[in-house]
């Protein structure tokens, strides 16, 4: 084709569309992003210096659920990284609940509980809470990733929560 009269220019393929910034294996590390929540649906997001201020929708959050063509809100990973932003990056995972009580005299002629009813102990409360902290946030990490092109992940988990490797936080704005 470049023999047939095209400029070599016009054969290049197009650039990536990306939010912030080209970024990949190897490229921009999270310690150099920046998320700073101007209001419940607008962020700046600042990489190397470059910011730009983007909503929900145009960071790939927005929900594409429903009927309705412009007014679906957005997905549960967003309030999550609102979330993160609210609590300076990070986010404790909920108590676990104490271990099963000693068995009195009283007690001790009780039937042992069936194994469904003894499930359904263990998922209710703080650990139902916990499991649904580790699927959201997973949830989160693939929409960060997706957005920023960035192949590491974007939050730890340590000992007792998560924390995010960017920085995050709410502009004075926001609290208003």
């Amino acid at each position: 084709l470049a023999g047939a009269g095209v400029p070599e220019e016009k054969l290049e393929a197009p650039a990536p569309v990306v939010a912030v910034a080209p970024t990949g294996k190897g490229g921009v590390p999270w310690n150099c992003v920046e998320i700073c929540f101007l209001d419940a649906e607008h962020v700046e997001v600042t990489v190397e210096g470059q910011g730009r201020r983007l909503s929900y929708a145009d960071m790939g959050f927005g929900d594409r659920r429903g009927t309705k063509a412009r007014d679906r809100g957005p997905k549960k990973a967003w309030s999550w990284l609102r979330t993160f932003a609210e609590k300076r990056g990070n986010i404790e995972m909920p108590k676990r609940q104490s271990g099963p009580t000693r068995m009195g005299p009283r007690d001790a002629d009780r039937q042992p509980k069936s194994s469904h009813e003894v499930l359904l102990a263990e998922r209710s409360g703080a650990a139902k809470a916990r499991g649904n902290l580790h699927v959201s946030m997973k949830d989160l990490r693939r929409h960060l990733c997706s957005h920023f092109q960035i192949s590491d992940n974007p939050i730890s988990f340590e000992k007792n929560g998560y924390r995010a490797k960017f920085r995050i936080e709410c502009s004075p704005s926001y609290r208003q």
